[in-house]
């Protein structure tokens, strides 16, 4: 009887794991592909796949400063503006989840945005001194192939720290 026991309930738990969506291959919930961002921890060392822009100040790659691993972007103001940007392809219907870390070191706050769609301009403004993740849930419509993402920091003569910027595609 103990055997029968044993056996009937081994063939629930595998039953259930079995219908779980971390055992079925062919489950569509909410997996999300490969990064779409080149570099998106700066892990490069350098700013590698990102354009400067605006250009005021000094964006470097830095140590010591990392949300995870080993480097992040720094932005150092001087006068005026500074952001890295990156562009990327996408195709209509796309379910997109956009991400990114980010701290105000120096700066009053600073700023993480993604845009280029027919309404997509979204901001998010981080006022604190340790890393603060932003995600952001996003179906790309008609005529629209290219997003970007930006990390930027407005604040004159401050620094700002970005880490771990992320577009992925829901499978």
């Amino acid at each position: 009887m103990k055997r029968l026991l044993i056996i009937v309930f081994l063939l629930i738990a595998c039953s259930a794991y079995a219908s779980s969506p971390y055992f079925n291959a062919g489950y569509s919930g909410n997996y999300w592909g490969d990064n779409l961002v080149t570099n998106p921890g700066f892990e490069t060392g350098d700013l590698t796949g990102w354009t400067t822009s605006p250009t005021d100040g000094t964006a470097s790659v830095v140590t010591g400063q990392a949300q995870s691993e080993t480097y992040a972007v720094s932005l150092a103001t001087t006068t005026g503006s500074l952001g890295v940007v990156q562009n990327m392809s996408v195709s209509e219907g796309d379910e997109l989840k956009l991400s990114g870390w980010t701290k105000k070191g120096a700066a009053t706050n600073v700023q993480l945005r993604f845009y280029g769609c027919t309404g997509l301009d979204e901001y998010y403004s981080n006022t604190s001194s340790t890393y603060v993740q932003y995600v952001y849930y996003y179906t790309v419509p008609a005529g629209c192939s290219t997003i970007t993402v930006q990390f930027r920091n407005d604040y004159n003569g401050t620094t700002a720290y970005g880490d771990s910027m992320s577009v992925r595609k829901k499978l």
